[in-house]
């Protein structure tokens, strides 16, 4: 071991430099002590206190409080207000489809009654005859080699013969309607 290394003015130089690292560490922890007590000191008076704001979710907040919230048990209570209170009185879907004013309504059979004016469906024949370009970008991987195609489902649309078509759905559920008044 070389003793010539170790000047005195090395040694005093490193002792310096530790004792003010050691002050300023000193320093920041005592003001981060303050900061902490200050913040816990204020933390209930806050609205981001966990207790207040679980209490808030049940109970609602109070007046003054932003945001305001209604709270579990509030809505709670609502929710059997409205359904205590409900008008008992409405008419179920049955009565209404067993009803005098409905077999009238369904079973007049005039040109100008409301109910065959409602059962009058006339096809939109003229999406049929609408037409939209070739999507490929050769033609002739298109029908007919023709870049002008009406699509399949415009023409089925107003064809009565294909099940899936929208008339024949149509037709079918205006149909079933008085199968389904007499089920009620």
């Amino acid at each position: 071991m070389n003793y010539k290394t170790y000047t005195p003015c090395s040694v005093s130089c490193s002792v310096y430099l530790f004792m003010i690292f050691s002050f300023l560490l000193v320093g920041i922890t005592i003001a981060a002590f303050i900061i902490a007590s200050d913040l816990l000191a204020n933390l209930g008076d806050t609205t981001c206190d966990f207790e207040n704001t679980y209490n808030y979710l049940y109970s609602g907040t109070p007046a003054g409080v932003s945001p305001a919230w209604s709270g579990v048990s509030n809505f709670n209570n609502f929710a059997n207000g409205l359904a205590t209170n409900f008008p008992n009185s409405l008419p179920l879907l049955n009565g209404v489809f067993q009803s005098s004013l409905y077999d009238s309504l369904t079973s007049n059979s005039s040109s100008s009654s409301l109910f065959q004016t409602a059962m009058v469906f006339t096809c939109p024949a003229a999406l049929a005859a609408n037409t939209v370009s070739c999507p490929f970008a050769d033609v002739n991987t298109c029908i007919n080699a023709n870049n002008l195609q009406i699509p399949i489902f415009s023409q089925d649309y107003c064809d009565n013969n294909i099940t899936t078509s929208a008339s024949s759905m149509i037709q079918a559920e205006m149909q079933t309607t008085t199968q389904w008044k007499a089920s009620l």
